[in-house]
């Protein structure tokens, strides 16, 4: 086993000073690895895998998925057993131990995952990951903030980002002699399912992760590993990882009181009351930006609402009363999100969120019926809007449908759908971007929405 991991870091050394031309970039390897606490080739391949990580720390991060079988009371699959089943499952997991490398199944023969990573980092990738965040060591809340670089050409359309929070360094003296765990996943933020995203080169793209660590943790062994992974074949194109103390502390804090613990918004929509506080936790005049985000129930869909920018004086504190968000009836039933992020957008420093329930039921269509009898496209929200707008609409029948946004000089500035969709409420999403991913300037904008020959068109003013 010695002898492999001094001829694979020796490798990786060689292949580390080749020159290299290409636009695409340096691929930083994600191992998965499903373990239990009570199998005994799952001991063998962590402790070959813990010799290899010391060595190969820059260049590829390895995660203990701890199942539920053979033992279902290994302590660290009960930290979030059912996330785990998912991936699991998701991957198609049976005997342990099992590897994955960047997506790919490498097996049970532990002692050929090193050549197999080898392999993997030897592939270049499309694209780079930067990670940087925050971190509130009183509220014991932080934000992962990721940057995606689309160096090269991107053949995939079926992207999601994912993230996994794990645990280094954890002592549990198992049955089968293993007493140090590392880099154990414990949470996926948010979702082992990730965030659905779209990318072509030369793009550049934002993202936060708001997270909260759990109370037993110890901050100094917590890390986070980032990937991007093609949903279908579940090639991953990319990794980076990165240690909880790496983050900085923040020096601004964003608080949402609610008057009621359980917000439920009845079908016909509603409102969402709360009162806000804005804190500089330094001694020094800070300038923040303040923006709310609402996270739809499929985990995937985040629409920006508004931004400010607040100047606060050194340490000061200020309270803002009787704010509110409109539900609109049309909005989708289930369990919501709505963030407050504080920082220097893109980039969040902290965050506060407020959970809410939009309610079953029917919502009631404009000629008064319950069911769509007809093409209807409904108010933009928000209007006017300053970074996304989600334009809802009910399809009476299924077809072709088109969506495209307008200048007041008649100038399509972007296509926003044009696919077959079946009867019912739907809804898209306009980033104030153009066709080309720029932003568009403030302004009076339309959206032209049509199916067959029936055709609505909403106003949406942007404002910046």
């Amino acid at each position: 086993m010695r002898k492999i991991g001094v001829l694979f870091l020796m490798a990786l050394i060689t292949i580390s000073g080749m020159a290299n031309d290409s636009t695409a970039s340096q691929r930083f390897v994600l191992n998965e690895l499903f373990v239990n606490t009570h199998c005994h080739g799952a001991r063998d391949a962590t402790l070959y895998m813990d010799s290899l990580d010391v060595q190969g720390v820059n260049h590829f991060v390895t995660l203990r998925y701890h199942t539920g079988f053979p033992d279902p009371f290994d302590p660290f699959y009960n930290r979030n057993p059912e996330e785990i089943d998912d991936i699991r499952y998701w991957y198609i997991i049976g005997a342990l131990p099992e590897m994955l490398i960047d997506g790919e199944k490498a097996g049970m023969s532990w002692w050929n995952y090193g050549r197999k990573i080898l392999e993997a980092w030897r592939v270049e990738s499309p694209m780079e990951i930067n990670l940087s965040g925050f971190y509130n060591d009183e509220s014991r809340l932080g934000v992962l903030s990721i940057e995606l670089i689309a160096t090269d050409q991107m053949t995939y359309d079926d992207l999601r980002l994912k993230v996994a929070a794990y645990e280094d360094s954890v002592y549990y003296p198992d049955p089968d002699s293993v007493y140090i765990h590392t880099k154990t996943v414990y949470d996926f933020i948010p979702t082992p399912g990730g965030e659905e995203f779209m990318i072509q080169q030369g793009d550049t793209l934002y993202f936060n992760k708001p997270f909260t660590m759990p109370e037993d943790a110890d901050p100094d062994m917590i890390g986070f590993a980032v990937w991007v992974q093609a949903q279908q074949s579940k090639s991953v194109l990319q990794t980076a990882k990165i240690d909880l103390p790496d983050l900085e502390i923040t020096d601004g804090m964003v608080d949402m009181m609610v008057p009621e613990t359980d917000i439920i918004i009845p079908p016909e929509g509603g409102r969402i009351e709360y009162h806000g506080r804005i804190t500089n936790r330094l001694d020094e005049p800070r300038s923040f930006d303040v923006w709310t985000v609402i996270v739809h129930p499929d985990g995937y869909r985040q629409v920006k609402l508004n931004e400010w920018t607040l100047d606060l004086e050194p340490l000061e504190q200020r309270v803002y009363f009787n704010l509110f968000q409109d539900v609109p009836g049309w909005a989708p039933p289930g369990q919501y999100k709505f963030y407050s992020y504080i920082g220097n957008y893109p980039n969040a420093k902290s965050w506060d969120m407020i959970e809410f329930e939009k309610a079953e039921g029917y919502y009631r269509f404009s000629d008064g019926s319950n069911r769509p009898n007809a093409f209807e496209i409904h108010d933009v929200y928000p209007n006017p809007f300053n970074a996304s707008a989600v334009i809802g609409y009910t399809l009476a029948n299924s077809g072709r449908v088109k969506a495209d946004i307008y200048n007041i000089h008649g100038q399509k500035i972007v296509s926003l759908i044009d696919e077959y969709q079946d009867t019912g409420l739907h809804s898209v999403i306009w980033n104030g971007v153009d066709g080309n991913g720029a932003e568009v300037s403030s302004g009076l904008y339309f959206c032209r929405l049509s199916v067959g020959n029936e055709v609505g068109i909403k106003k949406m003013t942007l404002q910046k």
